[in-house]
């Protein structure tokens, strides 16, 4: 017989090495696998706490600049606060705020008799005494609005309670206003 001859043993021995990698790649591969896919979890949630830490920074951020914006107006309503100390300097105040916005201070009239003025204590080292005084003005419109809006912005701290308009006989478009504010003087630091 002329001898024709399969060479199965090595085609048996490649797919059983083929099978042998396959299987021993499965033990692993597999735990590779998992540890891939668990690493790939963990890093989604660190990415999710990070995100959550960047807006936490963030946010603290705002509020960083926001109390530092509130003690700037802290500062400067105290040096306000500090620069009229009596009656005598708000109504000087008032005079040439009246004077600078055109209209006419007719009457400024403290409250002090009917009540004692409120102590109010700022910081550690200033406290000021709240004391209404009523205004009466004269002008137009809009000297009026401009005199309301320098007030305002005033060296002496003030705060408007009431307001009223009455339209004057004694000249075109004329108007008074009476104004209740509250003034706040600084007490003198012991």
């Amino acid at each position: 017989m002329t001898g024709r001859t399969i060479p199965q043993l090595p085609l048996i021995r490649m797919v059983g090495a083929g099978l042998a990698v396959v299987m021993m790649g499965g033990f692993i591969a597999r735990p590779m696998v998992l540890r891939i896919q668990h690493q790939r979890a963990v890093l989604a949630e660190l990415r999710a706490q990070h995100a959550m830490a960047q807006a936490l920074v963030d946010e603290q951020d705002r509020y960083d600049t926001a109390l530092q914006e509130r003690q700037a107006q802290y500062q400067t309503l105290q040096q306000r606060w500090r620069t009229v100390t009596s009656m005598a300097g708000v109504i000087e105040t008032l005079t040439a705020l009246a004077k600078s916005a055109h209209v006419e201070l007719l009457a400024a009239e403290s409250h002090r008799g009917t009540a004692p003025p409120a102590v109010i204590q700022v910081g550690p080292d200033l406290v000021v005494r709240e004391v209404p005084l009523t205004l009466e003005v004269s002008g137009r419109y809009r000297q009026l609005g401009d005199f309301l809006g320098r007030l305002h912005g005033a060296p002496c701290v003030t705060s408007l309670r009431g307001m009223g308009l009455a339209r004057q006989s004694s000249g075109p478009a004329r108007v008074k206003m009476q104004l209740l504010v509250l003034v706040y003087l600084a007490e003198p630091s012991p």
